[in-house]
C-alpha cells in the first residue's frame, strides 16, 4: 500500500482565510468610496469652470452661457473662458458690444 499522501500543514487554512479577509476589505473599502464619491454635492466654483468650458469648447451660444451664467449668480469672471487660438465657432467676443454703436 504505497500510496502518496498530501499533507495539508495546519497553519495553511489561517493563512488563505486572512488573505481572503485582506482581499475582502480592499473591495469593500473600493465599493464605498466610488458610492460616496459622488455624494457630495459640486461647488459653485467647480460648476462654472463646467460651464466656461463647454462655453470655451464651443459646446453653447453665448445666450444659453449667459443665461445659466445669470441663473448661477456672481462669481469668477469670465476672462480665459473663450479659446485661445481665436476659433470661436461663430460666437462673438465678450468685450465686443452686442449692438454694434452707430
Amino acid at each position: 500500500m504505497n500510496s502518496l499522501s498530501f499533507v495539508i500543514p495546519s497553519y495553511l487554512p489561517s493563512i488563505l482565510l486572512l488573505v481572503a479577509l485582506i482581499v475582502a476589505g480592499v473591495v469593500a473599502y473600493r465599493l464605498w468610496s466610488e458610492m460616496t464619491e459622488d455624494l457630495e454635492p459640486a461647488s459653485h466654483s467647480e460648476v462654472l469652470e463646467e460651464l466656461e468650458q463647454a462655453y470655451a469648447e464651443g459646446e453653447m451660444d453665448e445666450a444659453e452661457f449667459r443665461r445659466i451664467r445669470q441663473l448661477l449668480g456672481p462669481g469668477k469672471s469670465l476672462q480665459g473662458a473663450r479659446p485661445a487660438d481665436g476659433q470661436s465657432k461663430g460666437h462673438r467676443d465678450l468685450d465686443e458690444p452686442a449692438i454694434p454703436e452707430s
